[in-house]
């Protein structure tokens, strides 16, 4: 087999190997610790390597709200963890930026999955039918988080307005006079003219 165009040419045993097998009756030799190293290189680079089934419908909803998506239809990425970190780390509903047939587009985890049986298990696929990878996690913590606050601050400034409607213009005058001299210089000069007013009527 001619790996050098294979998607998985990183994760396969080299055709110079197979061609070896079984291994040479000296393991001890030095070809046969050639052998060894490398494919057990291969089989840690497989363990750092898991599946994620990602969705694209997800438009209709809150993008800040990770827990809340419609599934629709799901397609199976390779989630490089040397590169990407653990994938016990990422969340179902997570946003990742995925690698497609149309070019980059953004998308939701909606399941995760080890290789091999897990795969067929969770796909109905093999390792070899998913040719397609995560390129990166979106984090939007930090978007969330100011929309937190963008949403404290509307509800506070509705909590004075209310408490401003519930009370007289003149409570919150003595309040403003109370903690400002000018202020308190400008009510006193208004009801003195209230009083002149009212002396004429």
């Amino acid at each position: 087999m001619n790996c050098e165009n294979c998607p998985n040419k990183d994760y396969c045993i080299p055709d110079k190997y197979i061609e070896k097998w079984p291994l040479p009756a000296a393991l001890g030799s030095d070809q046969s610790k050639e052998i060894l190293e490398d494919t057990n290189i291969i089989a840690q680079r497989r363990m750092y390597m898991k599946y994620v089934g990602v969705t694209h419908n997800f438009n209709d909803m809150d993008y800040t709200d990770i827990t809340r998506f419609s599934i629709g239809n799901i397609y199976w990425f390779k989630f490089y963890e040397d590169d990407l970190g653990p994938l016990d780390d990422v969340s179902i509903g997570q946003y990742v930026v995925v690698d497609t047939c149309r070019g980059l587009a953004v998308g939701r985890i909606v399941k995760k999955s080890d290789g091999g049986i897990n795969l067929a298990l969770n796909a109905g696929m093999s390792e070899e039918d998913v040719t397609r990878q995560v390129v990166d996690v979106v984090n939007i913590e930090h978007i969330v988080a100011r929309n937190k606050l963008i949403k404290e601050v509307g509800k506070a400034e509705k909590a004075m307005c209310d408490w401003i409607n519930k009370n007289s213009i003149e409570d919150v005058y003595a309040i403003l006079a109370d903690q400002s001299v000018e202020f308190k210089d400008l009510l006193y000069a208004r009801d003195q003219l209230v009083k002149k007013l009212e002396a004429e009527k």
